[in-house]
């Protein structure tokens, strides 16, 4: 992780005089993250992924740096469907210095990406919504227990259990939703786990 580091920081360094236009188009450029299980190939395509991985990374430093606003969708529309080595988990830094302190302004990003048809967006941009704890990402988040992925499911799950800790008005709502999803399949025992843990702490009843 070291000489990952030393070669981020060369990435960064060598873009320090680009214009904010030029970094927007090279991260424009950039192909979305591959899924963690390909940075485990030990063949040309993990080469591949790390070596774009470190761009990614790189670029979001620079986007940080210069708060540049049209990044947050393009690093969200570009994130791994996973945490290769914990790459990923710093993207919500990147996001938010961004932004920081327009928190309300990141939520609408994030809510907008849980559409995406990259499923690593969606699990990154679920994650960022229970951290920023903005209600806003409320119905956005009740709309995705239905998603196709179980990494995305699993995000959406533990955010909405931050946004009722947050806003315990949130609590009914959230307990209904996600009782309805446990009782259609897949991933039930979760849901409902989720739902009892909100329920009791805000006094839901059953």
């Amino acid at each position: 992780m070291a000489r990952a580091a030393d070669d981020i920081a060369a990435l960064v360094l060598a873009r320090a005089r680009w214009s904010d236009a030029g970094v927007l188009a090279e991260l424009t450029a950039l192909e979305p993250l591959p899924e963690e299980e390909i940075f485990d190939a030990e063949d040309a395509r993990s080469a591949a992924a790390w070596a774009r991985a470190k761009l990614f990374v790189a670029l979001g430093d620079v986007c940080a740096t210069r708060k540049l606003r049209p990044a947050a969708k393009l690093l969200l529309g570009r994130a791994s469907e996973g945490d290769p080595s914990e790459m990923m988990r710093g993207l919500r830094h990147v996001l938010e210095a961004i932004f920081n302190p327009a928190w309300d302004h990141l939520a609408l990003v994030c809510v907008e990406c849980m559409g995406s048809p990259h499923a690593g967006a969606r699990m990154w941009a679920a994650d960022e919504l229970g951290r920023l704890e903005e209600p806003v990402g409320f119905p956005a988040l009740l709309a995705a227990l239905d998603d196709p992925r179980a990494t995305v499911r699993s995000n959406v799950g533990t955010a909405i259990g931050r946004l009722c800790r947050a806003h315990p008005r949130l609590a009914a709502a959230a307990v209904t939703a996600l009782r309805t999803r446990a009782s259609r399949g897949d991933a039930g025992a979760f849901f409902e786990e989720t739902a009892r843990q909100i329920a009791e702490a805000h006094g839901v009843l059953s």
